[in-house]
């Protein structure tokens, strides 16, 4: 999804200079959310802001090791003084909590199904503040099936899952969930899930790296993309997530 107006970056040896600082971040659009409040469930402090900076109020820290419980939802639904209030679990297994708020807030609540930050991100692009509750949540949830959402982690255990033969501290790379890569070095594992998830129709892709990766890492994840296509848009961004080293989407 593209987070601000201009590209944050385009790997072009033309532009060495661009490539090497590092994107500002979009701000928080002072804009009027006419009663809405909208809460997210992520973990990071880049990742925060990137919501933030979409038009995301509030932020419930969250993810797959931490599940909000239905008690946080709603507490953030209250607090938060909203007229109405839509919720991005970004996690399927926050979706069970986040209905169970939704029935019992002082406000009319809805949830956008979103199952992956990136399908979060991309639903807050369709957010229109002067619609109304129903009208939004459809909305939005019209954008979760536009976007790829890969994820790298490390396995913590020897396994087999599809097919897959996966050993203690492996890297995989996750597609809409599922795994489809697996290999001891992160950066193939990640290159081999970014190619796993382009086809000829693929113009965007976002990398987000977290606490177990550096930009440097994103960067040289990038080039390889770029290598696969030239014509392809890439943005990077820091997101300080946990479990993740790279959370990347493809539109």
């Amino acid at each position: 999804m593209r987070l601000q107006q201009e590209t944050i970056m385009e790997h072009d040896k033309e532009d060495e200079a661009q490539a090497a600082a590092e994107p500002a971040l979009p701000s928080q659009p002072q804009v009027d959310m006419h009663g809405y409040a909208i809460i997210s469930v992520s973990s990071g402090d880049g990742i925060g802001k990137l919501f933030k900076g979409l038009g995301v109020t509030d932020i419930i820290a969250g993810g797959q090791t931490m599940n909000p419980s239905t008690a946080d939802i709603v507490k953030a639904v209250n607090d938060s003084g909203a007229q109405q209030a839509l919720v991005l679990p970004n996690n399927k297994n926050i979706f069970l909590a986040a209905e169970q708020a939704a029935e019992v807030a002082d406000v009319p609540v809805k949830i956008i199904h979103s199952q992956t930050i990136s399908q979060g991100m991309t639903a807050m692009l369709a957010f229109n503040a002067e619609a109304d509750l129903d009208d939004n949540q459809a909305a939005m949830e019209e954008t979760l099936s536009t976007v790829v959402s890969g994820q790298v982690t490390h396995a913590v255990r020897d396994t087999t899952i599809d097919g897959l033969e996966i050993k203690k501290d492996d890297y995989m790379g996750l597609v809409d969930g599922k795994i489809v890569i697996t290999n001891p070095d992160r950066d193939t594992a990640a290159l081999d899930m970014v190619k796993a998830m382009l086809d000829e129709d693929s113009e965007l892709v976002t990398i987000i790296y977290g606490k177990d990766a550096t930009k440097t890492d994103a960067d040289h994840l990038a080039a390889k993309v770029q290598e696969l296509d030239d014509e392809l848009e890439i943005e990077i961004h820091e997101g300080d997530q946990p479990v993740y080293p790279f959370l990347v989407s493809v539109e």
